[in-house]
């Protein structure tokens, strides 16, 4: 299960990005969702402000949050 959807726009272009996890990295428990899914509405022209984003092919044709089979599920603030 899911918990968040995580995205970010860095702004230069050295950039190092780093997270902590619980456990180590798991093939079958990783999923993910299209970038642009009008599900989300996010203006992402408005965004970039005419910036091309370098996408992943994971991002570019991942499923739309409908698609994904509720992978996703808002649990209320913990």
């Amino acid at each position: 299960l899911h918990e968040r959807i995580e995205s970010m726009e860095p702004l230069t272009e050295n950039v190092e990005f780093r997270y902590k996890v619980d456990n180590v990295y798991n093939k079958e428990s990783e999923g993910g969702m299209r970038y642009d899914d009008p599900t989300c509405n996010v203006d992402w022209g408005k965004l970039l402000d005419g910036i091309e984003p370098v996408l992943s092919e994971k991002d570019m044709t991942g499923p739309t949050l409908e698609e994904s089979n509720n992978q996703f599920v808002y649990e209320g603030d913990k």
